[in-house]
């Protein structure tokens, strides 16, 4: 049987939360692209530069709630959750149980924590590993104990849930399944390890904001129009606003944002890992071209 969480408050939460960034970040480029600069202009290109990472992640829990189910039947246990899935046989399952209310030992790890969902690790002395895969409502939670782990749920039908699991354990298996575990965010805990890697990304983002802090610096020494285009011969031809170059390191920053995603999808792969740093490095060449251009711009 099929069961699924309940996602009306998660998906309200995420919706309007995608709903006010979005126009905010629009804003925001509008701003970096027609307002004069100043010390407070600069405000303009750090909300696009966290904003949109931020989309991203809720599109994310978006897609997470959307796909969310919870199967149980006379085999095993099988949970999809966007790109995470978990399957466990049935004879690997220790106990279900609800989680008694107010019980602080049992709850989501990491910081901070998106009230929507949850979808995280904490280590835990009497189950070793749990697992959560949950989301916002008022429905019971329940803990699947299997050998060295465990994992919370949160089916919007609880009682039918610990039913069908009954029913099934009792019937027994018609076939041997193998368990499986696959958590795409085991890359992000990887790369957390890997100093290689975080020395690339703090590189790529490092830039744009050392660019963005000059411009700071520089606001009241700025001349009253700069060059932003030249001619065959190198002479410059078109002149724009000072406000202009906080394009600068906004579209920088926003290179690192993707390539960000985009690596740590490649990073998932010991064989695509190559690939990931190459993208990362990619940022640093394109933050360095931006800060670069910049200063040539301003002394043109």
């Amino acid at each position: 049987m099929e069961f699924r969480p309940s996602r009306r408050a998660g998906l309200i939460l995420n919706i309007i939360t995608i709903f006010v960034l979005l126009p905010t970040v629009v804003f925001a480029v509008l701003q970096v692209s027609s307002a004069p600069l100043s010390m407070w202009t600069v405000v303009w290109v750090l909300l696009p530069l966290l904003g949109v990472p931020l989309i991203f992640m809720l599109v994310y829990n978006l897609i997470g709630l959307l796909s969310a189910r919870y199967v149980i039947d006379r085999d095993g246990f099988h949970l999809r959750w966007g790109w995470a899935y978990e399957q466990i046989p049935i004879k690997d399952i220790i106990s279900l149980q609800t989680i008694a209310a107010g019980d602080e030992t049992i709850r989501p790890g990491g910081w901070p924590r998106w009230p929507a969902t949850a979808t995280s690790s904490i280590p835990n002395a009497r189950y070793g590993i749990i697992d959560f895969y949950i989301a916002a409502g008022r429905s019971a939670r329940l803990l699947m104990e299997t050998q060295g782990r465990a994992l919370v749920i949160s089916p919007a039908d609880p009682q039918g849930f610990q039913e069908a699991y009954r029913e099934a354990s009792l019937l027994g298996s018609l076939q041997s399944i193998e368990a499986v575990s696959q958590r795409p965010r085991f890359a992000l805990t990887r790369l957390l390890s890997d100093r290689s890697g975080l020395v690339l990304l703090a590189l790529g983002i490092i830039l744009p904001l050392i660019l963005l802090g000059y411009l700071a610096v520089r606001v009241p020494d700025l001349p009253f129009e700069v060059p932003f285009g030249f001619d065959a011969e190198g002479f410059p031809q078109t002149y724009a606003p000072p406000g202009r170059l906080l394009l600068m390191p906004l579209i920088s920053g926003f290179c690192w944002a993707v390539n960000l995603l985009f690596g740590l999808w490649l990073y998932r792969s010991q064989a695509n890992r190559p690939l990931a740093y190459a993208l990362w490095v990619t940022s640093i060449v394109v933050s360095g071209l931006f800060l670069g251009a910049t200063l040539h711009l301003l002394a043109a």
